[in-house]
């Protein structure tokens, strides 16, 4: 089933007697309320409303992350798309495989996060595949195939590429892990005849440029911060059912040594997010720099440093070099095995604040900003953040000097974004159910919100 609410999709039903009826919803208030619609012999193009609506958000999130495309990446992005209009020679003829779940994913580290879901998932019968999605792949291999409607330019590659991988691949459930993929409308409108396509939030859902893509049959949330923060973005791009579901990566199980080893006072692990060279970005950079200070003045701390998957750790390992009670951990190291022995966290925002909640282990914010933190609340639970390394020592004692009192904090921080303690089974029931085509009944619905986008759509 499917709820389509402010989408811009046009869909063409195939009646008992045979004949096909079109009928495009728009954002009117017919499509807002129209509820649910059973999947049956429909074919679904994206309109050129939602088009449209994509564009405008690509404008938008550039606004706002600060990061223009290239003159050069532009010039390519618009020769390739050039190409796959007037020719058929980036266009390629997939053999199709079927598989019940296809996770799609955007980094390569990604598969091995979502390991112990898959294994769930195999257990109860399921096949799973895996690919990355690389669109300089898919073009170099030909992976793309013509899109069967009408596609504005700067979009056609991802429609192409859309396309490709649901028929090669003929997934009775599609998984994506992002919240800002322009090509989720695509993907939708081609799962429209093979199954469900599912978005699983990689962290707690933000009310931010980059957590505005909401054009998926179901959306597992982490918990209720989560779809509050969804709620009131002023941007949402498609219609949704929302899942409470908790996260994909961790159960209350995932961490036993973290859980069962002795904690020392003196040993601390500090979060890295060292993920950009964004200026913008430039408080998490400040934030290692901190650390490293305070580690270098406290000797008698012995201080862990876990690495963001995707960030470079050259700057980490520059920043830390020479202070010898500081260790970074190699970047295959798992979370369990970096917390284990661990009193306390430091981070700037990191949702790996979560994880270690899951563990039972407080957190001490490191961060040398005025921003107001309504993303994680952490200062609702845990002391007022440190910006400098004499504030950080303060905080680590007031946690270790009363950490029963912070151990019951951590726990209801972790009620504030966690749904749910069995995460990974009730994600592996209800992935299963999907492909059996059961539908979750404990769904929210969100409808599109197009606000924050009136005027790059009117531009």
């Amino acid at each position: 089933m499917r709820d389509i609410s402010s989408s811009g999709e046009t869909l063409v039903q195939t009646t008992s007697q045979g004949r096909q009826t079109r009928r495009t919803y728009g954002t009117s208030r017919e499509s807002e309320l129209m509820g649910v619609i059973t999947r049956r012999n429909v074919a679904v193009s994206v309109s050129a409303a939602r088009q449209a609506q994509l564009l405008a958000y690509q404008s938008y999130s550039f606004d706002r992350s600060g990061r223009k495309p290239t003159l050069r990446s532009r010039a390519q992005k618009v020769l390739v798309e050039l190409v796959l209009q007037g020719t058929d020679l980036l266009y390629g003829d997939p053999v199709p495989e079927s598989c019940d779940i296809l996770f799609l994913h955007t980094y390569h580290a990604e598969p091995q996060r979502i390991s112990a879901l898959v294994r769930r998932l195999e257990r109860r019968g399921v096949e799973v595949e895996n690919e990355v999605l690389d669109e300089a792949r898919a073009i170099r291999k030909r992976e793309l195939m013509r899109p069967s409607a009408a596609t504005q330019r700067g979009l056609w590659l991802k429609a192409a590429y859309a396309k490709y991988v649901v028929a090669a691949n003929r997934p009775k459930v599609l998984v994506t892990l992002e919240n800002d993929r322009v090509m989720s409308s695509f993907l939708r409108a081609e799962m429209e005849n093979h199954g469900t396509y599912v978005n699983i939030s990689h962290g707690v859902t933000n009310n931010v440029f980059s957590h505005c893509v909401t054009d998926f049959d179901y959306y597992f949330l982490y918990g209720d911060s989560s779809l509050r923060h969804l709620r009131q973005n002023p941007v949402r791009i498609g219609c949704t059912c929302c899942v409470l579901s908790g996260s994909p990566f961790f159960d209350e199980n995932s961490f036993p040594r973290a859980l069962e080893e002795r904690r020392l006072p003196n040993e601390v692990l500090f979060f890295s997010s060292s993920t950009s060279p964004r200026k913008d970005w430039d408080h998490l950079r400040h934030s290692a720099r901190i650390v490293a200070e305070w580690a270098g003045d406290n000797p008698s701390f012995r201080v862990r440093v876990k690495l963001h998957p995707l960030e470079d750790p050259a700057y980490v390992r520059q920043v830390f070099a020479g202070v010898p009670n500081v260790i970074v951990l190699r970047q295959d190291v798992g979370l369990d095995e970096a917390l284990a022995g661990v009193s306390l966290v430091m981070h700037a925002w990191s949702n790996a604040s979560i994880e270690a909640a899951v563990a039972g282990i407080p957190s001490v914010v490191v961060k040398d900003s005025d921003e107001v933190d309504e993303y994680l609340y952490l200062e609702r639970y845990f002391p007022a953040r440190a910006r400098t390394p004499d504030e950080i020592n303060k905080r680590v004692h007031e946690v270790l000097e009363n950490y029963d009192q912070y151990r019951e904090r951590t726990a209801a921080f972790l009620r504030e974004h966690v749904a749910r303690a069995d995460s990974l089974d009730y994600i592996a029931d209800t992935l299963t159910g999907l492909v059996h085509g059961e539908q979750p009944t404990d769904c929210v619905r969100v409808k599109g919100r197009y606000d924050g986008l009136r005027p790059y759509l009117s531009s």
